[in-house]
């Protein structure tokens, strides 16, 4: 995955009942699963709890930098 969007697209397939995720920080391989129903369900307690309108949001344009005078 080379995005934020590719990532959430994977979560919305997950693979018999379960979300892989593999991380590789340093070249050193780790393997995330996670239940995917009991992810959609901490995911839905945790937007409620905090009052987080969605999980995420379609990106937006950062306004252009404006450089010092």
């Amino acid at each position: 995955m080379d995005s934020i969007a590719a990532a959430a697209e994977a979560f919305r397939h997950p693979q018999d009942g379960f979300h892989t995720v593999e991380l590789k920080p340093n070249g050193q391989a780790s393997l995330v699963v996670l239940d995917a129903e009991g992810f959609e369900r901490a995911t839905a307690e945790i937007l409620e709890q905090y009052g987080i309108p969605e999980a995420s949001r379609p990106a937006t344009r950062l306004p252009p930098r404006i450089a010092p005078d």
